[in-house]
This record gives C-alpha cells, sequence and structure tokens, in this order.
C-alpha cells in the first residue's frame, strides 16, 4: 500500500475512535452517534475497494454520493457532515 492510502486509512479510523468525543462536544444523540460511525465503515470499505484509486478521489466520490442520497434520509445527510469533517483533516 502506498502512504497516502494509508494516511487515509488511519485519519478515518483515528475520527471514527474520537466519534465519542465529538458527539459529546457538539451535543450529537445516539442516531447521529451511529450513523456517523456507520458512514466512517463505508468509507473504509470504499478505499479498500477502490486501493487502485487515489484515496481523495475515492473519499470525494463518496462524499458525492451521500450529498445525492441525503435528500432521501437522514443517514446519508449525516454521513455527508462526517466525510466533510473528515476532509477537512487532510
Amino acid at each position: 500500500m502506498d502512504v497516502l492510502y494509508e494516511t487515509a486509512v488511519s485519519v478515518i479510523e483515528d475520527y471514527k475512535e474520537r466519534i465519542n468525543d465529538i458527539s459529546e462536544q457538539y451535543g450529537y444523540d445516539l442516531k447521529q452517534k451511529c450513523y456517523s460511525k456507520w458512514a466512517t465503515d463505508e468509507l473504509l470499505r470504499s478505499l479498500y475497494e477502490n486501493h487502485f484509486m487515489p484515496p481523495l478521489v475515492v473519499i470525494e466520490n463518496f462524499k458525492d454520493k451521500m450529498k445525492c442520497y441525503s435528500q432521501f434520509n437522514i443517514i446519508f445527510s449525516i454521513a455527508y457532515d462526517t466525510v466533510q469533517d473528515i476532509i477537512e483533516l487532510f
């Protein structure tokens, strides 16, 4: 694996570990916290499945998909916000 891929996975995993603290800080409820964890798991899965692509491209594609789906269900809106937060960490 290349350095960019490993860095992306590390940033996402670190974010996932901090979700409880982030949820407390911003007053997220249990549903928001669970959906945010789901988003990080799906983002990691997407990276693993597309390891041949630049990580930021995979992350941006995932974000765009969540934005599109967000009009249908709140889980996707929370996923979009989660990915936005993760992108800001790069």
